[in-house]
């Protein structure tokens, strides 16, 4: 067997669960990535950079995620790559889920992750209670104006939703930025896609129950779905920046959600035959 190629990944877990891991020592999968990029968007990665919170990043309990995080707001992914001089990069767009953050009137962008949408979220109930607790109804415009600047908006950052207007237009510019730029500093960059679906049934064909506070996509189908789309036409919108670029697509009686997935039960995380064939698609690659 020929040696593996040196690959990158910038995307998701869904492209990385093919390669060797902690939790998957299997024989099967691929030696480790040369270099692997998560957690961001193509709009962070053409806007400048932004120097992160540090005690944002100090609530983030995961080394990976904090990484990855200070990788996206600093932009980190094209040093890396050029020092990692890998044979192919393959491109998923599973982690262009994520809403946005805006910092500045002439705006630079960051990816708001779970972690950083978790602690927003916890910051700002917090505050609630406190402002509510003490102020008792009777100040309702100063306890308003008392959650201003609680959570991201404390560190300037504002909010901007994934399904919105605003960033599928940021994206598609953004898109095409990234191209333009991977094109220029590392013009013999092979590049293949991994589009890869989102999934709202697990291998026994069963749906999430409703009533597990975790399965938002069971509760909110119409968000899933609206997710579903967004991400297929970003994956139509790569094919045409990338003509050349093969495209990895497992068949549809795979795309199934594992039961006590390692790393969660979630649209994006599949059964073990989704990874063994995409690791043979890849192998195909080389």
């Amino acid at each position: 067997m020929s040696a593996q190629p040196r690959i990158a990944v910038l995307g998701s877990c869904v492209t990385r669960q093919a390669f060797l891991h902690n939790e998957g020592p299997e024989p099967w999968r691929l030696e480790r990535p040369v270099h692997y990029q998560a957690r961001t968007s193509f709009v962070s990665l053409v806007s400048p950079p932004l120097e992160p919170p540090e005690p944002l990043l100090a609530a983030i309990a995961s080394p990976f995620e904090q990484r990855a995080t200070r990788d996206d707001f600093q932009r980190n992914f094209w040093s890396r790559l050029a020092a990692s001089q890998p044979d192919l990069l393959l491109l998923d767009m599973v982690d262009e889920r994520f809403d946005l953050m805006a910092a500045g009137e002439t705006p630079r962008y960051a990816t708001l992750n779970d972690q950083i949408s978790t602690w927003d979220q916890q910051q700002r109930t917090r505050a609630r209670r406190r402002l509510l607790a003490r102020l008792r109804r009777r100040f309702a415009k100063v306890a308003g104006d008392g959650l201003q600047r609680v959570g991201l908006q404390r560190f300037g950052l504002r909010r901007l939703r994934r399904l919105s207007l605003e960033v599928n237009q940021l994206w598609q510019g953004a898109a095409a930025g990234f191209a333009e730029r991977l094109r220029a500093e590392h013009p013999r960059e092979r590049v293949a896609l991994q589009l890869a679906p989102l999934s709202d049934t697990f291998a026994d064909g069963d749906r999430a129950d409703p009533r597990d506070a975790a399965a938002w996509w069971e509760r909110k189908p119409e968000h899933l779905g609206a997710l579903r789309n967004l991400l297929g036409s970003y994956g139509q919108r790569l094919r045409q920046l990338f003509p050349e670029a093969p495209v990895l697509q497992v068949a549809p009686e795979l795309h199934r959600m594992a039961r006590r997935h390692p790393w969660g039960e979630a649209p994006w995380h599949y059964t073990t035959d989704y990874y063994r064939e995409l690791v043979r698609q890849i192998r195909g690659l080389a």
